[in-house]
C-alpha cells in the first residue's frame, strides 16, 4: 500500500492532465481505508523524496484529519491507535529544513488542535518538546532550533486562544517552566545578536539570531498574558518585563544600523513589544501597573512620540509607516492607562481582600508617577500642537478631491488614524483632569487669537478643535458668547481664500458642538446669518468644503428642542437656495444624501412656512432619483422628503399626486426587487398622501391593487372598496396563522369595512375567499381563547347590523362544506358560544356592538334563537343596568377606551377629518340601545302572536322591568 501511495502522488504532480485526474481519484478512494493517512505521514517523513511529493501528502494528511480525525465523522476509519502514532509524531515532521514545508506542516498542526485537543493538551508532548529545543541548543543548528520554536509558538497560539476552562488551565500548569525557558533563549539570542551588531558583523550572521528571538518574543508576549493569573508575582515574568523595557530603548538605537530588509525584523520586534503592553494592559489592567518599570514603558512611550511628532510631514517612507505604528501603539497605551484610571472605582467594587489592595496601589502608582500635573500638560500639549492639526497633506488632498476628502475624514478611524487617535485620547484626558487642563485650553485660545497666516493657521485649527471637543467638560465660567464675539466673529472677516476656508470650516464644526448648551437665544440670529454666508455658492472664499460643513452644522442647530421658526425664517429662502445649488454640485451620493436629510429638517421644522418653496425642492428630485440609479438610499431619502413635504402642505399637497403616485407604484410594484429598500417608506408615504387627501381620485384609487400585493409582504391596510374576493383571499391566507398584532390589524381592517361598505357587495366573496369559514371554524370547532372570539363576533356583530339573515346563510353554507357537525349543532353551538363569552366582555363599546348583533337576529324569527330568549333576556337586563346613555345613544363610557380609532392625532388632516366622521356615525354611538332591543324584541313578538302568547311558548315572565 505504501508504495501504491507514493507511486499515486508521484502521478498527481505529474504535468499529464489525465494521469493528474486518474491520481485524484485513486488517493479519493483510499480516503476512508485504514493505514492511509498515517501512510501519509510516511510519505512526508521520507525526506529523501522530492518537495512536490512530500507537499502533495501534507495536503491530503491536513484534509484528511480536517474531515476524519472526529469520532462523529461519517466514513471515518482512523482508529484510535492510527490516531495516537500521528499524535506522536507531530513534533517530529517539524524538524524539517525547507520552510515552507515546516510552516504547512506547523499550520497542519493547528487544524489537529482545533479537531481534538487532546493532540496539544498533553504534557509529554512540551515535555518532548522542551528536549528537543534543549537539544537543538546544544547541537547549534538554528534550523531545528526555529522549526521546534515555531511548533512550540503554534501551540500556545492556539491554547491562548481556547476559551475552554481545561485549556485554560492546561496553560497556566506549563507557563512557569515554559516561560523561564523561552525567557532564557530570548535573552541569551538577543544578546548575541545587539552584540554582533555593535561588533559591525556581517547581516548573514545576524540573521539567524534574529528570526530566533522573533519567535521567541511572539510565544513569550502571549505566555505572560493568558499563562499566569497574576504575572506580577512571578519572578521570570517580572524580570522578562525589566527586560523588555531594557531591550525596547535599545532596540530603537539600533535601527539606524540596520539596511532596509533587516530593519523590518528590527521593527517587528519593537512592534511585537507594543502589541504585548497594549493586550496587557487591555486583559490584565492592574497587572501591568504592578510590574517594574511599566511606568517607565509608558514615559518611552511618550518620548518616541514628542521626538517624532513632525515626521510625518514628510515622505511616507518604511520608517515613517513604522513610527506610525510605534505612536498609534504610544497614544493607545497612555489611553489604556486613563482608562484604568477612570475606571479603577468600579473595579475596587467588584473585587475583596488582596487585589483590592494591589488595585489601589496600581491606581496610587499611575497617579503620582504618570498623570502628574507636568506630564499631563506635557501629553495636552503635544495632542493639541502635534497631532490634532492638519497636515500639508490634508490640505492638498482637499484642494485636490474636496468630496472625496470630507467622505474620507468621516470615515476615519481613531483606532487606524493618528488625528482621530489624538482626538480621542485628548477627550478621554480631559473628561478626568478638566479642573487642571482647563486654564491651559483657555491660555492656548487667546495665545492664538490674533493669529491669522500660513504658519498659525492650522494650530489655530486644532485649538479650536480641542475647544469644540472639550464642551461636556469645560466649567460654567466659561462664555460660548463672549467666545463667539470676540475670537470667531473676527476670525469670520478675514479674507484669503487658500487658508481662511480652513478656520471657516473649524469654526462651523465648532459652532454646531457648542449650540445645543452653551449657546444663548441672543446670538442665534448671527449664527444663522454666517450659515447663510458659509452656503452662499457665489462667495469666492466658500469651497465646497466649507459649504457642505456649513449644511451639517446647520442640521445640528436646526434639530435643538428650543428651535424657533420665527427666528430662522428671514434667513430660509437664500439658506434653502444655496442647498439645492449644493446638492446639485455635489457628485458622490453620499453627499448628496446627507445634504437631502437637512432640506428634511427644514421641512419638518418649518411646517407650511416651507410652502412658497416647495416647488424649488420638488423640481430637483426627479434628477436626483434618474442619477441615483441603483442607489436605493437616495431613493429612499427622496420618497422621505416627499412624505414631509405633503406633510407641511396638507390638502394642498394634492397638486403633487402624479410624482407622488408614480413613484409609490414604482417602489411598491416594481419588478425590480426595489421595494425590498423602499417599501417602509414608501407605505408611509402613501399612509400620508391618504391622510392629507380630502376626496378620492383615479389615481389615488388606482394604488389599491398594490395594497393586495403588499398582504404577501405581510402588510397591513386600512381601506377596501375593489377587489373584494383578492383581498379576502389575502387576508384569510393570513388569519390563524400570524401574531396577535397581525390579526388585530386584519380585525380592523374588516371592521372598517364592515362600516363603510355594503356586506350584500362581496357576503359571496366572504364565503369564496374562505375568509367567514375560517372565523366560524375558530368559533364553533377550535374553541379558540376568548379574546379572539370576541373580536369575531364582534365581526359577525358588524354583519347582523347590515343584514341578520346573512349569518344563517354563512352557517348552513359551513354546515355543507364540513361534516363533523349537523347543521342544528352548528348553529346550536355558534349561539351558545356568543352567548357564553358575555361575561369576558369588559370594553362598554364591544359589549353594546355584541348586544345589538346578536338581538338583531331576532328580526329573523329562528327557533334556534327565540330557543335563547332567557339567556338574552338576562344580557339585557345586566348591559341596560350597567350603562346609561343619553337620547342619541351615547355615552362617555364608549369613548373611554384605548382603541386606535379613538386615540386620535391632535392634527386635524382630512384622515383624522374622516375618522372622526367615521366614529360619529357608528351605531354604537348613534343608537340608544333600550329603544333598539325593545324594537327589535317586539317585533318578534308581534310575528309570534302577541306577548301572552309568547310568554307562554317560550316560558317568560314579564320583561317590561327591563325596560325604563
Amino acid at each position: 500500500m505504501y508504495e501504491a501511495i507514493i507511486q499515486t502522488l508521484y502521478d498527481s504532480v505529474s504535468q499529464d492532465i489525465s494521469i493528474v485526474k486518474l491520481a485524484e481519484e485513486k488517493l479519493k478512494s483510499w480516503e476512508t481505508i485504514p493505514g492511509f493517512y498515517l501512510s501519509l505521514q510516511d510519505v512526508f517523513m521520507e525526506k529523501v523524496l522530492p518537495d512536490n511529493v512530500r507537499w502533495i501528502s501534507i495536503i491530503y494528511l491536513k484534509n484528511g484529519i480536517d474531515r476524519y480525525w472526529r469520532k462523529s465523522a461519517k466514513n471515518s476509519t482512523l482508529s484510535v491507535d492510527e490516531k495516537e502514532k500521528i499524535r506522536k509524531r507531530v513534533l517530529q515532521c517539524s524538524i524539517e529544513e525547507n520552510h515552507l514545508l515546516a510552516i504547512f506542516q506547523m499550520i497542519g498542526m493547528n487544524n489537529y488542535k482545533q479537531k481534538n485537543l487532546s493532540l496539544i493538551n498533553r504534557p509529554f508532548l512540551f515535555e518532548e518538546l522542551s528536549s528537543m529545543i534543549m537539544d537543538s541548543i546544544t547541537s547549534k543548528s538554528y534550523t531545528f532550533q526555529q522549526r521546534h520554536l515555531y511548533t512550540l509558538y503554534q501551540i500556545v497560539k492556539n491554547l491562548c486562544a481556547s476559551r475552554l476552562v481545561r485549556a485554560k488551565y492546561n496553560l497556566q500548569q506549563i507557563t512557569p517552566k515554559l516561560f523561564q525557558l523561552i525567557s532564557e533563549i530570548f535573552k541569551n539570542y538577543t544578546d548575541q545578536w545587539i552584540y554582533t551588531v555593535q561588533s559591525n558583523f556581517s547581516e548573514s550572521e545576524i540573521f539567524p539570531f534574529l528570526q530566533i528571538s522573533h519567535i521567541c518574543l511572539k510565544i513569550l508576549r502571549r505566555l505572560i498574558i493568558y499563562g499566569f493569573e497574576y504575572p506580577y508575582r512571578n519572578e521570570n515574568a517580572r524580570f522578562f518585563f525589566q527586560l523588555s523595557y531594557t531591550y525596547l530603548k535599545i532596540y530603537f538605537d539600533l535601527c539606524q544600523y540596520f539596511k532596509e530588509e533587516m530593519s523590518s525584523f528590527l521593527y517587528s520586534h519593537i512592534i511585537l513589544f507594543g502589541k504585548m503592553f497594549l493586550k496587557f494592559s487591555s486583559t490584565q489592567s492592574t497587572s501591568i501597573f504592578l510590574m517594574p518599570n511599566s511606568i517607565e514603558i509608558v514615559l518611552t512611550y511618550l518620548n518616541i512620540i514628542e521626538k517624532n511628532a513632525d515626521i510625518f510631514t514628510g515622505q511616507d517612507t518604511e520608517y515613517v509607516k513604522f513610527i506610525h505604528k510605534i505612536v498609534m501603539q504610544g497614544l493607545f497605551l497612555i489611553k489604556s492607562s486613563v482608562k484604568f484610571l477612570h475606571n479603577s472605582d468600579i473595579l475596587l467594587e467588584f473585587k475583596l481582600g488582596e487585589y483590592k489592595q494591589e488595585i489601589e496601589k496600581a491606581y496610587k502608582i499611575l497617579k503620582e508617577n504618570l498623570f502628574n500635573s507636568e506630564i499631563l500638560q506635557r501629553i495636552f500639549e503635544l495632542l493639541i500642537t502635534k497631532f490634532m492639526v492638519l497636515k500639508p497633506n490634508d490640505l492638498f488632498a482637499w484642494e485636490e478631491d474636496p468630496e472625496q476628502w470630507l467622505l474620507t475624514e468621516e470615515k476615519q478611524s481613531w483606532e487606524y488614524e493618528l488625528r482621530p487617535c489624538a482626538e480621542c485620547l485628548f477627550i478621554d484626558i480631559f473628561s478626568i483632569y478638566n479642573n487642571v487642563l482647563s486654564n491651559s485650553l483657555i491660555s492656548l485660545l487667546q495665545a492664538v487669537e490674533i493669529s491669522f497666516d500660513e504658519n498659525t493657521i492650522f494650530l489655530k485649527d486644532a485649538v479650536y478643535n480641542a475647544f469644540g471637543l472639550s464642551i461636556c467638560f469645560l466649567p460654567d465660567s466659561v462664555d460660548f458668547n463672549y467666545i463667539f464675539i470676540n475670537f470667531l466673529s473676527k476670525d469670520i472677516q478675514v479674507q484669503n481664500s487658500r487658508i481662511s476656508k480652513i478656520i471657516y470650516r473649524r469654526i462651523l464644526i465648532l459652532i454646531s458642538q457648542w449650540v445645543s448648551s452653551k449657546s444663548s437665544k441672543n446670538i442665534q440670529s448671527n449664527i444663522y446669518t454666517i450659515f447663510e454666508r458659509f452656503l452662499d455658492p457665489y462667495e469666492e472664499s466658500n469651497d465646497l468644503v466649507v459649504q457642505f460643513t456649513a449644511s451639517m452644522s446647520l442640521k445640528q442647530c436646526l434639530d435643538e428642542w428650543d428651535f424657533e421658526k420665527e427666528q430662522f425664517y428671514p434667513y430660509l429662502k437664500n439658506i434653502l437656495d444655496s442647498l439645492l445649488h449644493l446638492i446639485n454640485r455635489c457628485k458622490l451620493s453620499d453627499s448628496k444624501l446627507k445634504i437631502l436629510e437637512v432640506i428634511n429638517i427644514i421641512i419638518e421644522r418649518m411646517g407650511q412656512h416651507i410652502s412658497p418653496y416647495i416647488q424649488s425642492i420638488v423640481d430637483i428630485l426627479p434628477s436626483l432619483w434618474e442619477n441615483s440609479e441603483e442607489g436605493h438610499l437616495i431613493k429612499a431619502i427622496i420618497i422621505v422628503t416627499l412624505t414631509k413635504l405633503i406633510k407641511s402642505l396638507r390638502e394642498e399637497s394634492e397638486k403633487y399626486h402624479p410624482l407622488v403616485i408614480q413613484l409609490i407604484k414604482y417602489s411598491i410594484g416594481s419588478s425590480l426587487n426595489a421595494y425590498i429598500y423602499l417599501m417602509e417608506d414608501s407605505l408611509e408615504l402613501w399612509h400620508v398622501l391618504l391622510q392629507e387627501t380630502q376626496n378620492s381620485s383615479f389615481q389615488v384609487l388606482s394604488l389599491i391593487p398594490l395594497a393586495i400585493t403588499c398582504l404577501d409582504y405581510e402588510t397591513g391596510n386600512e381601506f377596501m372598496k375593489f377587489h373584494s374576493l383578492q383581498f379576502l383571499t389575502k387576508l384569510s391566507n393570513l388569519l390563524g396563522e400570524s401574531r396577535f398584532d397581525v390579526f388585530y390589524i386584519i380585525i380592523k381592517v374588516l371592521d372598517l369595512t364592515l362600516q363603510t361598505t355594503s356586506i350584500n357587495l362581496y357576503s359571496d366573496e366572504l364565503i369564496k375567499s374562505g375568509f367567514i369559514f375560517k372565523i366560524l371554524e375558530s368559533i364553533i370547532i377550535n374553541q379558540e381563547p376568548k379574546s379572539i372570539t370576541i373580536q369575531y363576533f364582534s365581526l359577525i356583530s358588524r354583519i347582523c347590523l347590515q343584514d341578520p339573515s346573512i349569518i344563517f346563510d354563512f352557517l348552513a353554507k359551513f354546515s355543507f362544506q364540513q361534516d363533523v357537525l349537523t347543521n342544528e349543532e352548528i348553529i346550536n353551538n355558534f349561539l351558545n358560544t356568543w352567548i357564553s363569552i358575555f361575561d369576558n366582555i369588559g370594553n362598554p363599546k364591544y359589549r353594546k356592538l355584541n348586544v345589538m348583533g346578536i338581538t338583531s337576529l331576532l328580526i329573523t324569527n329562528n327557533p334556534y334563537v327565540l330557543i335563547n330568549i332567557k339567556p338574552l333576556i338576562n344580557i339585557w337586563s345586566e348591559t341596560l343596568s350597567e350603562i346609561k346613555e343619553n337620547k342619541e345613544g351615547d355615552a362617555l363610557i364608549y369613548w373611554n377606551t384605548q382603541d386606535e380609532e379613538n386615540d386620535l392625532d391632535t392634527t386635524n388632516n382630512p384622515e383624522m377629518i374622516r375618522r372622526q366622521q367615521l366614529i360619529k356615525q357608528d351605531p354604537i354611538h348613534t343608537t340608544h340601545l333600550e329603544t333598539y332591543i325593545h324594537q327589535f324584541f317586539f317585533s318578534c313578538v308581534e310575528k309570534n302572536n302577541g306577548i301572552e302568547q309568547f310568554k307562554i311558548n317560550y316560558q317568560i315572565e314579564d320583561i317590561s322591568n327591563i325596560f325604563r
